[in-house]
């Protein structure tokens, strides 16, 4: 089942607001422990129209992976997109398009101590679609034995600088 039906992810139905795009990805940032590196490719007062909550637990969970499984996590942000990339041992071509279904995990494991429950991606996946946004996923390079994973948040989103 790909949909999420429940009160909790009501709450990310929110309608759009007018943001920062840069300085709301910093506070987001703020909330890690571990330090990740955050690029700009746009002015810092460029603004954006979309659902906060929503794109929040996006961005979070895309970052919580990357730091699980590849402890460094990049940022860069364009107008349209925000890419994160982890150093970690990416993600095999044959298995990108299963690990955005519920419960499934690269590692096999249902073990909470090896990962999590399967459902991060499959959330992730479950917003995008509901606010128009693409999540794309590839290695960072081709380079063994540590390609690491990259994940692509495209959205239209209504700007105004």
């Amino acid at each position: 089942m790909r949909r999420f039906h429940n009160a909790r992810n009501q709450a990310y139905l929110q309608r759009a607001l007018r943001f920062e795009l840069v300085a709301f990805i910093e506070d987001i940032l703020s909330t890690f422990e571990q330090d990740v590196a955050l690029t700009a490719e746009i002015s810092r007062n460029h603004r954006v129209v979309l659902a906060p909550n929503a794109f929040s637990r996006v961005l979070t969970n895309l970052i919580s992976n990357g730091i699980k499984h590849g402890g460094e996590v990049r940022l860069i942000v364009r107008a349209t997109a925000v890419v994160i990339v982890d150093n970690g041992p990416g993600i095999p071509e044959q298995q990108r398009s299963q690990i955005f279904q519920p419960f499934f995990r690269l590692d096999g494991s249902r073990s909470s101590a090896t990962g999590g429950s399967g459902l991060g991606l499959a959330i992730v996946d479950q917003l995008c679609q509901t606010h128009g946004w693409a999540i794309e996923v590839a290695n960072a390079s081709q380079n063994a034995p540590s390609p690491g994973a990259k994940f692509t948040l495209s959205f239209v989103a209504n700007t105004a600088e």
